[in-house]
This record gives structure tokens, sequence and C-alpha cells, in this order.
């Protein structure tokens, strides 16, 4: 009967080592250090925009967050919310409106009946920026921030034309 605490023990050590493992491979190894910020455009804060942080050496990830609906953006590179690898990064912004819902057809036995294009395909119109798109290329964003290692980062984006 002596075997099994010690059988138990070694689960539990098993299980502790498993589990130390496993993390270490799904984050990659590289330490990432918080990153949040605001993002404004004309003083206002930009609701639902993708931000994205680049990393200009190779080897490491990029980060990516959305902003709530104060502006707020917090970034994301292994699980939710763990930050960005430390380094110089390039920054994208992305905010476009979505395409309004077709309205319902009208039965074709009713004069306002519009039959379908040629192609079959109703035209949808693309969604259309809320902010310039200068801000969602890495070419011509011109932002740029450096997240340092080990510390809470706060990097603000105000948008202008």
């Amino acid at each position: 009967m002596r075997w099994k605490p010690i059988c138990l023990l070694g689960l539990c050590a098993g299980l502790v080592i498993f589990t130390a493992c496993g993390k270490k491979a799904r984050t990659g190894g590289m330490p990432v250090s918080p990153v949040q910020g605001v993002v404004t455009y004309h003083g206002n804060p930009v609701v639902g925009a993708d931000v994205i942080f680049y990393s200009q050496e190779p080897d490491l990830p990029s980060s990516f967050g959305r902003t709530d609906d104060k502006g707020v953006y917090s970034l994301t590179t292994y699980s939710s919310n763990d930050g960005s690898p430390a380094g110089r990064k390039l920054v994208t912004i992305l905010k476009v409106k979505a395409p309004v819902a077709a309205e319902k057809e009208a039965s074709i036995e009713s004069p306002e009946y519009v039959p379908p294009p040629p192609n079959g395909v109703p035209a949808v119109p693309p969604p259309k920026p809320e902010i310039p798109l200068k801000y969602a290329s890495r070419e011509t964003s011109g932002l740029t921030a450096n997240v340092q290692a080990e510390t809470e980062n706060t990097v603000d984006f105000e948008l202008q034309d």
C-alpha cells in the first residue's frame, strides 16, 4: 500500500513538468511585454480598428489588437492580451465600415421587383475606410513603436488626414 502515495506524487510531478513544457511550446519561448494604448482620429476614439505591430526582426512574430468603444487596444502575440516581443515595430491601423446588408428582395409579382444583374450576383459595395487608408499599409502608415522588454508599454496614436 506504500506505493500509492509515491505513484500519486510521481503523477503530480509529471503533470507539472508536462504543463510547464506545454506552455513554453505554445508561446514559442519568446518573452513578450504588455502593450496597450489609445487610437484617436481628429480627437475622437476609433472604435473597432485593427492595430498590428510588425516586427522588423525576421525571427520575431507580429502582434495585433482591436480597439474597444473607447479606442483602447491591447496587443496579442501568443495568447489573448499577452503583449508583444521587444523591439522596433512598424504599425498599421485599419478601420472600415462594413457594407449595409441588402434589403429584402421584393416578390417577383411586386411592382418594386428588380431583376438580378446578368451575371446573377448582385453588386456589393466594398467596405469604406473610416480613417485614411495610408494607415493600413506598412509602407505608408508612418507609424512606429518601440516595445521595451520586461515593462508595461503604452503606445497611443493620434491619426490625422
